[in-house]
């Protein structure tokens, strides 16, 4: 008789790759644009989850961008919660750490990721159409994805009144690299302005806005 193998991830650790992937190893940035954020941080609470989905963005004078993801557990209590596997936004695509993407559907998630993953859309977008955007890629691609390991996760565990998520520092956006036609880059943010969205396995959604503002020499 066969056994199903069942994996229960125990939240306790943040996880932060300030530039591992999104901009040592290949290329620079040449008259990087500041960036702006009018409103720094967002959240959406589930009382019966006992959790809170938080985003937040910062930025600093050499023109890089941290993205900050939490789930926090807003109980007194180790608060055990079924993963519902129901995105917003098919997941599979949102690709902030490598090409395996943020989140596998079907239950699976990547080595790297949690319930919550986030993603970058060039254009100004709200919650009634930011599923029409395309993520920008925040990887570095000189290096092709040779597999994309993972495992079931049915249940996530949270230590009372713990706030557990992923970080990201990017300076831009990656184009080319293996299987993609030319040589990778990695491309400042033109002038305009960008969406920053954060999902969970819950259905909850929260975004948040930044600029990039022309160098001015």
């Amino acid at each position: 008789m066969g056994c199903a193998v069942v994996a229960v991830i125990v939240l306790g650790f943040w996880i932060y790759f300030p530039n591992l992937l999104s901009g040592i190893g290949g290329g620079s940035v040449n008259g990087q644009p500041t960036l702006s954020v009018a409103t720094s941080s967002t959240a959406t609470s589930n009382s019966s989850l006992g959790l809170r989905l938080e985003l937040q963005l910062f930025t600093n004078t050499s023109g890089s961008l941290t993205i900050k993801v939490n789930e926090v557990n807003m109980l007194r209590i180790s608060n055990n919660v079924t993963a519902a596997n129901s995105w917003r936004y098919t997941p599979a695509i949102v690709n902030a750490y490598s090409g395996c993407g943020g989140a596998v559907l079907g239950g699976w998630t990547s080595l790297i990721e949690g319930p919550a993953i986030f993603a970058v859309f060039r254009g100004n977008y709200d919650l009634t159409n930011y599923t029409t955007g395309q993520p920008l890629t925040l990887y570095n691609t000189t290096y092709m994805e040779t597999g994309c390991p993972g495992y079931p996760v049915h249940n996530y565990v949270y230590a009372p009144m713990s706030a557990k998520g992923i970080s990201l520092t990017v300076r831009g956006y990656w184009t080319g690299g293996q299987d993609r036609g030319g040589p990778a880059a990695l491309n400042q943010f033109p002038a305009g302005i960008y969406t920053v969205i954060a999902m969970d396995t819950w259905s909850r959604v929260v975004l948040l806005h930044f600029m990039a503002n022309k160098v001015v020499f």
